[in-house]
């Protein structure tokens, strides 16, 4: 049994990572306090950043921050009503 709190576009995408690695989705519940269209991330829209931890060395940050633009990027066919689109903010 899988729990994912949040029903937001992390709980959302880490359901749908769950699934696409296999987990039955009988064996996946997700609790939030709100559901769509409800939550946040339905009205808002999102910057994404990579965060920089005290402890953590730069190059890891780095790593972790290029997966998720690689993983961002191969999701397949993103609807026209979604909107989404990739801006570099600083070099």
């Amino acid at each position: 049994m899988l729990l994912i709190i949040g029903a937001g576009v992390i709980g959302l995408s880490t359901a749908m990572e769950a699934l696409n690695a296999g987990h039955r989705g009988d064996h996946i519940t997700i609790v939030a306090d709100e559901y769509s269209p409800e939550t946040t991330s339905d009205g808002a829209g999102a910057i994404w950043r990579p965060v920089f931890l005290q402890d953590t060395p730069v190059e890891l940050s780095d790593g972790w921050a290029q997966k998720t633009v690689d993983r961002c990027t191969t999701l397949g066919p993103i609807p026209p009503a979604v909107a989404m689109c990739f801006v570099t903010l600083l070099d």
